[in-house]
């Protein structure tokens, strides 16, 4: 299957944490990069996710937002901090993608709020994504 999602980070389940309605699910990358999704129950158990299991966090651009400097304290569960790769400008939004251990990130933006971050090529940025706006796939 082929997903117009451009974020689709694999490696394997190292935690599984189950709840009333959701679960706590986190996946870990070769380099030790650890994603944490939000799922239903019902998700985890119709892909029968367990610990050991291979499955890709998939999640869209729209859904990443860019921070630049350190001290944030964000609810948002994943942070991960890497630098900026590419820019490409657009008249209303822009795209950029973030290098992240072995893995790239991409987010879109709106021009105004990547230009509010004065974004260039090679800044150390930290790339945010809700634990609820991923899709676990297996």
């Amino acid at each position: 299957m082929k997903l117009s999602a451009r974020n689709q980070i694999s490696g394997k389940i190292v935690e599984v944490q189950e709840g009333a309605v959701n679960a706590k699910v986190v996946l870990e990358t070769k380099e030790g990069m650890r994603i944490t999704a939000t799922l239903t129950e019902e998700s985890v158990r119709y892909l029968s996710l367990h610990v050991g299991m291979s499955a890709t966090a998939i999640f869209k651009a729209n859904a990443v937002m860019l921070a630049k400097g350190n001290g944030l304290k964000l609810s948002a569960r994943n942070q991960f901090v890497g630098k900026v790769l590419e820019i490409t400008k657009g008249p209303v939004s822009s795209e950029v993608i973030v290098a992240v251990g072995g893995d790239k990130i991409v987010s879109s933006l709106t021009l105004e709020g990547m230009q509010s971050l004065e974004l260039s090529k090679g800044d150390e940025v930290v790339a945010i994504v809700k634990a609820s706006a991923l899709i676990m796939g297996v």
